[in-house]
């Protein structure tokens, strides 16, 4: 059985969710201040928004996929060990 964190999946919807709000908001008060640094920023928050989605996609993969390729990987790198 696959296990499942969730705060990493709390975490990683609320970053998808919040940080493009914010990033977005950040980069009209660079452009009103005319501060590259805080323009920067809002650009910054927008990565952050879609690795968390990247994060969301690949748990939803792994929980999708289930334990049997977890368990074939397993054996797999047990016995390229020996």
């Amino acid at each position: 059985m696959v296990r499942l964190e969730w705060t990493l999946v709390d975490s990683a919807t609320i970053g998808s969710s919040a940080a493009p709000a914010l990033g977005v908001a950040k980069r009209r008060i660079g452009a009103r201040l005319g501060s590259s640094a805080t323009a920067g920023e809002g650009k910054q928050n927008l990565l952050c928004a879609y690795l968390a989605i990247a994060v969301l996609a690949g748990l939803a993969a792994n929980t999708l996929r289930g334990a049997a390729g977890w368990t074939a990987w397993s054996r797999w790198s047990s016995l390229a060990g020996q």
